[in-house]
């Protein structure tokens, strides 16, 4: 028996560095077909930016560059924003989007987002499997355990699934066949209409939901997210006083952030020796134990190096009914006045520079 598992584990060892192989080749920007797209564009593009956006959908949906440019002094910009740009998967990206910044960047805006639990669906995605290095792993298994923001149960399915996500990319059994593909072919994991309409990688849902190239369940999906808010008001009225509450509170204890700090002081080190100012966003409409999670955080991240656009006191609009697409984002109505607030404030943040 034992020269029987001799072999197996021989077989077993050979196997796990053989299936490393096929992503060893590929960009960090792969398996999230959004950025795959955005990217190859920029690779391939004329036009040189200065400016990048990188987030989820509240920057994707929410930001538009050719707005940004015309309020901002020799701005020119890009949005690399993309639905479902969560962590424990947009900081990994962030970082390695820093260290390969394209020539003459000199501005990244980072959307502040919490570390999400790690669904039971989205265990086999490429995109989540991709950049969760063990490393990672580590930090995002140690955010939950040590965060008494979650109750046991939270905390059990976050702590497993990340387990789970991370074995899965170890012996590849999702990443194999689409790594290989794209090999081959680089466009095999792309998302060509993430780049919108204006090819500035800006796409409000209003045009996204009208347009004819999306499927007929993703157009469903979206429509019903919008009815959802239209039948329930109160659910936005419900999000803007969890963002007042958590302005009520004072929150001394940066354990329940402390990971995002980590990633803070990494990502500020990168900036810095390629002397691109970062910028950490703090987008309006989330939970009130996700602004627990990262309002510790904005201590820690010196006024150059922050915008704060979640007040709804300070910014009542980006909580409005009438300028809202669904519960978690504005309109296009709302888009102009979303890019205005945050133009402003980096204006507000150069002018500190010059200080």
């Amino acid at each position: 028996m034992k020269p029987y598992l001799k072999q197996v584990a021989i077989f077993a060892a050979i196997y796990l560095l053989l299936v490393q192989i096929p992503t060893l080749f590929l960009p960090y920007y792969w398996g999230n077909e959004g950025t795959v797209a955005k990217i190859q564009y920029l690779n391939k593009s004329v036009e040189k930016y200065n400016t990048y956006f990188l987030g989820a959908s509240t920057v994707y949906r929410q930001i538009d560059p050719a707005i940004f440019d015309t309020i901002v002094p020799n701005s020119k910009s890009f949005n690399l924003g993309y639905a479902g740009f969560f962590n424990p998967e947009l900081y990994p990206f962030a970082l390695n989007f820093i260290e390969n910044s394209p020539s003459g960047t000199q501005t990244v805006f980072l959307e502040m987002q919490p570390f999400q639990i790690i669904d039971n669906v989205n265990v086999p995605t490429v995109r989540l499997q991709y950049n969760l290095s063990f490393d990672n792993l580590k930090g995002y298994v140690s955010h939950f355990y040590n965060n008494d923001l979650y109750d046991k149960k939270q905390k059990f399915s976050a702590i497993r699934n990340g387990i789970f996500t991370w074995l899965r990319k170890a012996i590849k059994i999702d990443l194999l066949k689409p790594a290989f593909a794209a090999l081959f072919n680089p466009k095999s994991v792309t998302d060509n209409n993430s780049l919108g309409y204006q090819n500035n990688g800006y796409f409000n849902l209003d045009d996204n939901s009208s347009d004819l190239k999306i499927t007929e369940s993703d157009r469903k999906g979206l429509l019903e997210r919008k009815s959802e808010l239209q039948k329930k008001p109160e659910i936005l009225a419900a999000r803007k006083n969890e963002a007042r509450l958590s302005r009520t509170e004072i929150y001394l204890d940066i354990d329940e952030g402390k990971q995002h700090l980590i990633w803070v002081n990494k990502l500020m080190t990168a900036a810095k020796s390629k002397n691109i100012h970062l910028v950490f966003v703090l987008p309006p409409r989330l939970k009130k134990k996700q602004y627990q999670e990262l309002l510790p955080v904005l201590g820690y991240i010196g006024e150059k190096n922050i915008i704060d656009l979640a007040d709804p006191k300070i910014y009542p609009d980006f909580y409005d009914f009438n300028l809202s697409f669904d519960i978690g984002h504005l309109n296009k109505k709302g888009v102009p006045i979303y890019t205005k607030a945050l133009a402003e404030n980096m204006n507000r943040l150069l002018s500190l520079k010059t200080q």
